[in-house]
């Protein structure tokens, strides 16, 4: 069973500014962590994505059970633009621009290899939230007007919609997290 949690935003004030440097130098061989990614998703088996919107600049990493992190590499050709970037079943992931309603997938495996897998076709635009499950479930939700959907992804990266639209959520939900 999967469970879904949605909270609503307790307080405007923002978190305190970060008084890091523009880059953290890591032990690993040469890996320097750039600043202004706008995503970084982890995959339930370890492997870590992260992305930026605005350049399409991507690499991903490895991080094991006991927290040791190893970077694999960049990642060329990405779409500029992606708003959301959702992992669910292990190593798959879900692309989705809110704006264009454009989706993709991937696959990205334990020990940081990224995969295109292809793209969705038939996405509607606006969803504000989509959380991911381990085992693979999608939840869409529009904060302006309350509605929802559900999806899931295989293990192999290939997205299918499931179920009618959800209606009845409250409008203004400000986060979602999967359980």
């Amino acid at each position: 069973m999967v469970s879904y949690f949605i909270t609503r935003q307790m307080a405007k004030a923002g978190p305190p500014r970060s008084t890091m440097p523009a880059t953290i130098a890591m032990s690993a061989p040469s890996m320097v962590v750039s600043k202004g990614w706008t995503h970084i998703v982890g995959s339930a088996d370890g492997g870590v994505l992260f992305y930026n919107a605005e350049s399409g600049e991507g690499g991903t990493a490895s991080l094991d059970n006991a927290g040791h992190y190893s970077y694999v590499g960049p990642i060329h050709g990405f779409s500029k633009g992606w708003t959301h970037i959702v992992s669910a079943n292990a190593g798959s992931l879900l692309f989705y621009n809110a704006a264009s309603g454009e989706g993709g997938t991937a696959q990205l495996d334990n020990a940081g290899h990224y995969s295109y897998v292809g793209p969705i076709h038939g996405f509607s635009g606006g969803w504000t939230h989509i959380v991911g499950t381990p085992a693979g479930g999608l939840l869409f939700y529009n904060a302006a007007s309350g509605e929802g959907k559900t999806g899931s992804l295989d293990n192999a990266g290939h997205y299918s919609d499931v179920g009618p639209p959800i209606h009845g959520f409250s409008k203004g939900w400000t986060h979602t997290a999967g359980v």
